[in-house]
């Protein structure tokens, strides 16, 4: 076990699990995916008000929720 407390015993599990092949494998297979989803991140400002003009008062409705369908799978092999 690793003390995370301990820089110096943390500083050696990272060497260590940096050396590993399938850590390399697993880092290079995630870039893509990762580089993608940074891309469509940094396209809008999230910190921007878009819609200050909205100031619609749903305060008078009533919360309602409704169910509309249920769907079962017809396979026999249940995937959890």
């Amino acid at each position: 076990d690793v003390d995370f407390a301990e820089p110096s015993e943390t500083n050696r599990y990272r060497k260590k699990a940096e050396k590993d092949e399938a850590y390399r494998y697993a880092v290079c297979s995630m870039a893509a995916p990762i580089s993608t989803a940074m891309k469509q991140n940094n396209t809008i400002n999230i910190y921007e008000d878009y819609f200050t003009s909205d100031e619609t008062d749903y305060g008078g409705e009533v919360p309602m929720a409704k169910g509309l369908a249920l769907f079962r799978d017809p396979n026999e092999i249940k995937v959890a």
